[in-house]
Protein backbone atom coordinates (compact mmCIF):
# COMPACT_ATOMS: atom_id res chain seq x y z
CA UNK A 1 0.00 0.00 0.00
CA UNK A 2 2.84 2.40 0.75
CA UNK A 3 4.15 2.00 -2.79
CA UNK A 4 0.70 2.80 -4.20
CA UNK A 5 0.42 5.91 -2.07
CA UNK A 6 3.91 6.99 -3.17
CA UNK A 7 2.91 6.38 -6.79
CA UNK A 8 -0.31 8.32 -6.32
CA UNK A 9 1.53 11.23 -4.73
CA UNK A 10 4.14 11.21 -7.50
CA UNK A 11 1.47 11.23 -10.21
CA UNK A 12 -0.37 14.05 -8.44
CA UNK A 13 2.80 16.16 -8.38
CA UNK A 14 3.54 15.34 -12.01
CA UNK A 15 -0.01 16.31 -12.98
CA UNK A 16 0.62 19.78 -11.55
CA UNK A 17 3.88 20.43 -13.41
CA UNK A 18 6.99 18.75 -14.77
CA UNK A 19 9.61 17.67 -12.23
CA UNK A 20 13.19 16.52 -12.62
CA UNK A 21 13.95 13.03 -11.39
CA UNK A 22 16.01 14.39 -8.48
CA UNK A 23 13.34 16.89 -7.47
CA UNK A 24 10.61 14.23 -7.47
CA UNK A 25 12.88 11.82 -5.59
CA UNK A 26 13.52 14.39 -2.87
CA UNK A 27 9.81 15.18 -2.54
CA UNK A 28 8.94 11.50 -2.36
CA UNK A 29 11.61 10.88 0.28
CA UNK A 30 10.15 13.62 2.48
CA UNK A 31 6.66 12.29 1.92
CA UNK A 32 7.72 8.68 2.61
CA UNK A 33 9.20 9.68 5.96
CA UNK A 34 6.01 11.56 6.79
CA UNK A 35 3.71 8.61 6.05
CA UNK A 36 6.25 6.03 7.24
CA UNK A 37 6.57 4.41 3.82
CA UNK A 38 9.68 2.62 2.58
CA UNK A 39 12.23 4.91 0.95
CA UNK A 40 13.60 1.86 -0.91
CA UNK A 41 10.43 1.84 -3.04
CA UNK A 42 11.22 5.24 -4.55
CA UNK A 43 13.98 4.36 -7.06
CA UNK A 44 11.96 1.56 -8.74
CA UNK A 45 8.93 3.85 -8.77
CA UNK A 46 10.89 6.60 -10.51
CA UNK A 47 12.20 4.08 -13.04
CA UNK A 48 8.64 2.94 -13.76
CA UNK A 49 7.41 6.53 -14.11
CA UNK A 50 10.20 7.26 -16.58
CA UNK A 51 9.54 4.08 -18.55
CA UNK A 52 5.85 4.99 -18.78
CA UNK A 53 6.74 8.50 -19.99
CA UNK A 54 5.30 10.28 -16.95
CA UNK A 55 8.68 11.56 -15.76
CA UNK A 56 11.09 13.21 -18.18
CA UNK A 57 14.10 15.39 -17.44
CA UNK A 58 14.01 16.75 -21.00
CA UNK A 59 10.38 17.90 -20.61
CA UNK A 60 11.29 19.37 -17.23
CA UNK A 61 14.13 21.36 -18.82
CA UNK A 62 11.91 22.58 -21.65
CA UNK A 63 9.19 23.62 -19.22
CA UNK A 64 11.56 25.34 -16.79
CA UNK A 65 13.41 27.24 -19.52
CA UNK A 66 10.15 28.36 -21.13
CA UNK A 67 8.82 29.63 -17.79
CA UNK A 68 12.03 31.33 -16.65
CA UNK A 69 13.52 32.76 -19.85
CA UNK A 70 11.37 35.91 -20.03
CA UNK A 71 12.37 36.92 -16.48
CA UNK A 72 15.82 35.48 -15.79
CA UNK A 73 19.21 35.29 -17.45
CA UNK A 74 21.13 32.25 -18.60
CA UNK A 75 23.18 31.77 -15.47
CA UNK A 76 20.16 31.87 -13.20
CA UNK A 77 18.33 29.30 -15.32
CA UNK A 78 21.38 27.02 -15.52
CA UNK A 79 21.82 27.33 -11.74
CA UNK A 80 18.18 26.37 -11.15
CA UNK A 81 18.48 23.36 -13.46
CA UNK A 82 21.62 22.16 -11.68
CA UNK A 83 19.89 22.55 -8.31
CA UNK A 84 17.13 20.29 -9.62
CA UNK A 85 19.66 17.66 -10.69
CA UNK A 86 19.84 18.44 -14.41
CA UNK A 87 23.14 19.43 -16.00
CA UNK A 88 22.51 21.62 -19.06
CA UNK A 89 24.25 20.28 -22.16
CA UNK A 90 26.03 22.48 -24.67
CA UNK A 91 23.00 22.63 -26.98
CA UNK A 92 20.84 24.01 -24.18
CA UNK A 93 23.49 26.54 -23.18
CA UNK A 94 23.69 27.69 -26.82
CA UNK A 95 19.91 27.99 -26.97
CA UNK A 96 19.89 30.09 -23.80
CA UNK A 97 22.63 32.37 -25.14
CA UNK A 98 20.77 32.85 -28.43
CA UNK A 99 17.51 33.58 -26.63
CA UNK A 100 19.20 36.12 -24.39
CA UNK A 101 20.82 37.83 -27.39
CA UNK A 102 17.50 37.99 -29.25
CA UNK A 103 15.84 39.40 -26.15
CA UNK A 104 18.51 42.08 -25.80
CA UNK A 105 18.18 43.04 -29.48
CA UNK A 106 14.41 43.24 -29.10
CA UNK A 107 14.70 45.51 -26.06
CA UNK A 108 17.31 47.67 -27.79
CA UNK A 109 15.20 48.17 -30.89
CA UNK A 110 12.14 48.88 -28.73
CA UNK A 111 14.03 51.55 -26.80
CA UNK A 112 15.38 53.06 -30.00
CA UNK A 113 11.89 53.27 -31.52
CA UNK A 114 10.62 55.03 -28.40
CA UNK A 115 13.44 57.58 -28.59
CA UNK A 116 12.80 58.45 -32.23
Amino acid sequence: MACLSLRGKALAWLAQREHSRLELQQKLERYARKVEASVEDIAPLLDALQAAGHLSDSRFVESRVHARLPRFGNRRIEQELRAKGVVPDEALRAQLRNSELLDRKSHTSELQSRLH
